[in-house]
């Protein structure tokens, strides 16, 4: 079953290119670093206000497919539909096939990338943003001290997923 799963936050709203920052240090409210460690609550395998799609690439289908000791073909036949934007993990109603109460993401060694690098997405490198997701999740401002580069990295491997600069509606350029 093909899913209308768009990439886009606002899928009525093109991506905008990446303009590079004047100045790499200038501005970053980030620069010191920011605090996250994983409390495997399962708030972010749940839905929120709409759906939450996970997209998969090759390297995730991969770890996957290692994990559950099974073929990438068995990953994408039991495990994901496709989308408008390439393959999503498949969702049972409000939330993700592989997060079970009281154990939580059964997968987490192999977890997808999007997963991974939650909640330094680009989309959440805006301070007054940053601070909904610490609303959100627990994790954020709590325990690991993550770097600057820790971050930006991170952020770059979202980015690279959706071609060099591509934003989503409220993200902002990484500094260079």
């Amino acid at each position: 079953m093909r899913k209308t799963a768009t990439r886009h936050l606002d899928p009525g709203t093109p991506p905008a290119v990446a303009e590079p920052a004047a100045d790499s240090s200038a501005g970053v409210w980030y620069a010191a670093g920011l605090r996250f460690t994983c409390t495997r609550c399962g708030k972010c395998c749940h839905d929120r206000e709409v759906p939450t799609y996970v997209f998969l690439e090759q390297d995730d289908l991969r770890r996957l497919a290692e994990f559950l000791d099974i073929a990438i073909a068995e990953v994408i036949e039991h495990y994901c539909d496709e989308s408008d934007d390439g393959l999503v993990l498949k969702a049972r109603p409000g939330t993700c096939l592989f997060y079970k109460s009281k154990i939580g993401c059964v997968v987490y060694p192999a977890r997808p990338l999007q997963c991974r690098t939650w909640p330094f997405w680009p989309s959440n490198l805006r301070r007054e943003l940053w601070q909904k997701a610490a609303r959100f999740c627990p994790g954020c401002n709590q325990g690991t001290l993550h770097s600057r580069g820790e971050i930006e990295a991170a952020c770059l491997q979202m980015l690279g997923r959706r071609g060099a600069g591509c934003l989503w509606p409220g993200e902002i350029p990484l500094p260079h």
